[in-house]
């Protein structure tokens, strides 16, 4: 093989390597927001198309309108994590307002809500933590809220530990020897990658 031809070859490896890395951590990313879905149906269990929700996020006061599909099915996407508030008006039933919903950080989750019929003037209001489940994904995740992180005990202010404390996270120490181009730092693996993917 001639030095041109090894030098291409090498190149085109290098290339296929650069390709197969970014597709690989593009697609590993998460997102920052969460997402909220369900079905909106009265007390029988028939559906109610064309409701109008408004989400509020109760800390900042924004607010977001949707409304309900034709069967009765209704999105609310991009919402920033922290507490909501959903309410619910259609003519012939009353309002329904239901609180104390947190979202964290990639949720995605099931919220149905079941009106009663009424006037609009009448106002159910539910309030407590709303049972959400993700029931789109199988994938196992966490949250890591900002009082365990403050009181953390860390072992020489190693940030790197903080990943620890989230699910299926492993710290694989790093040899001494020959490994220079990869650090001597901790190196970790999440949800069994290698832990040069991370």
């Amino acid at each position: 093989m001639s030095r041109e031809m090894f030098r291409k070859l090498a190149l085109s490896i290098f290339a296929l390597v650069i390709v197969c890395s970014l597709s690989s951590s593009s697609m590993a990313q998460t997102t920052s927001t969460a997402r909220v879905a369900g079905v909106i149906s009265d007390e029988s269990g028939a559906v109610l198309p064309s409701v109008q929700i408004v989400v509020r996020n109760v800390e900042t006061g924004v607010t977001r309108s949707i409304t309900s599909n034709d069967t009765g099915r209704y999105v609310a996407a991009e919402l920033p994590p922290g507490p909501y508030e959903f309410t619910a008006t259609m003519t012939g039933f009353d309002t329904l307002v239901r609180s104390g919903i947190t979202l964290t950080v990639g949720a995605n989750v099931a919220l149905n809500l079941t009106m009663q019929v009424g006037s609009v003037s009448t106002q159910v209001t539910v309030t407590g933590e709303a049972p959400l489940v993700n029931t789109t994904t199988a994938g196992v995740s966490g949250v890591v809220e900002e009082f365990r992180i403050t009181e953390l005990p860390l072992n020489g202010r190693d940030f790197g530990q903080l990943a620890l404390v989230g699910t299926n996270a492993v710290e694989v120490r790093t040899a001494r020897s020959g490994s220079a181009a990869k650090g001597y730092g901790t190196r970790l693996a999440l949800s069994g990658s290698r832990p040069q993917d991370t």
